[in-house]
């Protein structure tokens, strides 16, 4: 089973795919391509070495431009070119459907509303009722170097901050057009507890600036991420574009789906003097070979549901704080719920129409 991200709309359905795949003993694979990248896989193996030291801070950003800076514009563009307080208006106005969409199939579990042309053919991501917002499109490509790296697994606190002209308890149709999302990591054995920050669009915090970092110098123009260690700091950029069997040299080299960026070590340094390992993991032809040869020989793929699956609930935990603005939601990772706060853990499932409820 190979699924696109964002794999799930809620904590519920990610939960029932994970328990699904092992218990059906499938091979599945998520479409984060970056994982199969000779970057990722390098940035695994230098953490694991000691490159950078022992890691307890990670950020992941997207469109903040040169540490937090992004035009009004671009983040209206991004939010549906619509502004929250002209969503009314926009859902008021009837459109007829047209002829080769079924709209009813469309809508599929989401409770039924008449047709807008506002929700496709790519907007439905932004929309709280079909999507999973600018988290589902890319936490699982930036997270996944350090989730990996450091093995993460479930986060014991969620907060965030989404832009000040959002407010949840009016607009419950679209996630917030900018928002600062902060996780924070118990300690695995002998490695320490990690905070993961991830911002997108403007107003959504600064990342630390990186030891060695110059003047002029400037972070991935597509977002990306920096691991930072008591040593220095790995900076990348979109994973997702990132190519196997070759690392990113910087040049102009793009895919279909972007452009990717040369991994960089803070300071200089580090870079020049640190002696790279020889590979301990795996280099697969492609994301979409290691999938269908690990189902050839009945074993895992590399971002298997069991790994990937935890990976989009850690995101999807984080959309969930986004509805909570402003407070530190404390998770229990045994129990699998938010403590001592009914509201969060509402929104682990949505109601489903009738006739699209998932199986039992």
């Amino acid at each position: 089973v190979y699924c696109e991200k964002p794999l799930a709309h809620d904590v519920h359905e990610v939960r029932a795919m994970m328990a699904a795949a092992k218990k059906y003993k499938v091979t599945t694979q998520l479409g984060d391509q970056g994982h199969s990248s000779e970057d990722c896989i390098s940035i695994v193996e230098w953490v694991r070495d000691g490159a950078i030291g022992d890691v307890k801070e990670v950020h992941l950003f997207l469109r903040i431009g040169i540490m937090g800076v992004e035009s009004a514009a671009t983040q209206r563009s991004y939010a549906n070119n619509v502004h929250y307080t002209e969503i009314p208006e926009l859902l008021a106005q009837r459109h007829e459907v047209p002829k080769d969409l079924n709209w009813d199939l469309w809508l599929g579990p989401a409770p039924f509303r008449p047709y807008n042309p506002t929700y496709l053919p790519n907007n439905w991501r932004r929309w709280r009722d079909f999507g999973t917002g600018t988290m589902g499109d890319y936490n699982c490509h930036y997270m996944d170097p350090a989730f990996w790296a450091l093995e993460l697994g479930l986060p014991e606190t969620v907060e965030a901050n989404p832009e000040s002209g959002y407010d949840p308890s009016t607009n419950k149709q679209t996630y917030p057009a900018a928002a600062e999302i902060r996780w924070g990591f118990p300690a695995r054995g002998k490695k320490p507890p990690v905070n993961v920050t991830w911002h997108y669009g403007s107003n959504s915090g600064s990342l630390p600036l990186p030891m060695g970092w110059k003047e002029g110098d400037k972070l991935p123009t597509a977002g990306g991420g920096a691991i930072y260690g008591t040593k220095g700091t790995i900076v990348f950029g979109p994973i997702y574009a990132s190519q196997p069997s070759s690392a990113a040299t910087g040049a102009y080299k793009p895919v279909a789906w972007g452009k990717p960026e040369k991994l960089k070590f803070y300071p200089e340094e580090l870079d020049r003097s640190y002696k790279r390992p020889d590979p301990t993991l795996a280099r697969p032809f492609s994301h979409w070979a290691d999938w269908l040869e690990s189902a050839k020989a009945r074993k895992p793929a590399g971002s298997h549901f069991g790994y990937s699956g935890l990976m989009t609930e850690v995101g999807l935990l984080g959309n969930i704080a986004c509805v909570n603005k402003g407070k530190i939601l404390d998770f229990d990772a045994k129990k699998g719920a938010f403590k001592n706060n009914d509201q969060a853990n509402a929104l682990f499932q949505r109601a489903y129409r009738e006739g699209w409820t998932l199986p039992t």
